[in-house]
Order: C-alpha cells, then sequence, then structure tokens
C-alpha cells in the first residue's frame, strides 16, 4: 500500500519587531524545515498471503503535498518552520506549506518545546544552545486524515538578534512515532529534522 506522507522546508523570511514583554520585541522568523524518515505500516504479502512490514520514505516535500492534497509541491511551494516569537514563547509556532503563486501559506502541523526540561549550554557566558525534549505534530490542520506525533531530543543553537536571543537554527534526530494516515495505523521511525538559520 502506498502512502506518500511527509513534512518540511525552504526560503521565506519575516522579521517583525512590536512591544513585547519586559520592552523586548517580538521577533517573527521563518525557517527553512527538512524532514527524512520512515513510515512502517502493516502489509500482506502477495505471495504467501503472510502478515509483512511495509517501509516508505518520507520528506517534508511528501507530507506537505498529502496536506494540501496535491500529488507532489509545486517549484514555488516550500515547507517552513514559522516560530511567532523567536526571542520567547516558541512553542507559538507553525509549521507551514507556503506558494508564492498565488501568495498563500496551509498550516500543517507544528512543534512543542518542553521548556521545563531544557538544558542550556553557555559560550563565554552566554547561552549557546538549549538541548530539548520535543514532540512533532503533523496534523494537516484537520483538513486531511493524517495525525502523526514523533517525539525526539532538539539542539537549538541561540544567537543575537536585534535586543534578544532568538534561535538561530534546530536538528533533532532518532525521533519515533505512531499515527494514523487514511485511517490506518502507522509507527514513524529514524526521522530526522532540521530547521536552518534564518535569512534576516
Amino acid at each position: 500500500m502506498a502512502l506518500a506522507i511527509v513534512l518540511p522546508f525552504l526560503l521565506l523570511l519575516l522579521f517583525v519587531t512590536g512591544a513585547a514583554h519586559a520592552g523586548f520585541p517580538t521577533l517573527v522568523q521563518t525557517h527553512a524545515f527538512k524532514l527524512s524518515g520512515t513510515v512502517l505500516t502493516q502489509g500482506v504479502s502477495a505471495k504467501t498471503g503472510d502478515d509483512i512490514l511495509d517501509r516508505e520514505k518520507i520528506s517534508e516535500k511528501s507530507f506537505g503535498a498529502n496536506c494540501v492534497q496535491q500529488e507532489k509541491l509545486r517549484k514555488d511551494q516550500s515547507v517552513v518552520l514559522l516560530l511567532n516569537d523567536a526571542c520567547g514563547d516558541i512553542n507559538n509556532n507553525e509549521i507551514q506549506v507556503v506558494s508564492t503563486e498565488p501568495p498563500s501559506t496551509t498550516r500543517i502541523g507544528d512543534i512543542y518545546f518542553e521548556l521545563d526540561n531544557q538544558i542550556v549550554n553557555e559560550k563565554n557566558g552566554k547561552a549557546d544552545t538549549r538541548t530539548v525534549p520535543v514532540v512533532v505534530d503533523m496534523d494537516c490542520n484537520g483538513t486531511v486524515a493524517i495525525d502523526v506525533i514523533a517525539s525526539a531530543i532538539a539542539t537549538i543553537k541561540l544567537g543575537n538578534q536585534g535586543l534578544c536571543l532568538a534561535v538561530q537554527s534546530m536538528k533533532l534526530k532518532n525521533a519515533s512515532g505512531y499515527g494514523s494516515v487514511a485511517d490506518v495505523d502507522v509507527i514513524v521511525d529514524r526521522v530526522t529534522a532540521s530547521a536552518s538559520k534564518p535569512s534576516n
């Protein structure tokens, strides 16, 4: 059984400043997002009729295409991670399919950062990276029958951005999880994902 699934990213960027907590700006960032992994489903051998394990590779592009109900993403479309407050509450985020012709955005998921359990690594007395448990939730915003979650440990690179210490990049690997695609139970395994440095 062929399952085209997917997860996120390429170029796009918003830089918005405004009033926020304690006089610091709210920073809106768009990060190119990449994802790869394997989807495991229950299959049946055509030769013996035995139950077997089916495997299919996934990417951010295949998942995004499913969410917007296309066979594949067009050249003007990409998958991105939008951090609505990269200076503060990074759990205010969305994974989106972004189109330029015509301009549009479609939410396809989000990432939950367990910030209460983060480990901070400093360089020259300043926070440099954070190691954080995360949950990636790809639900296509409820528009199609796809809902997959995967858990992992992510490393977040920090850097000065104007008046705040903001997220510069993120990497996670060896994520695994479960969910459903078109009412078929699936397991996701060996998932890696990254959000590249913003271009602003």
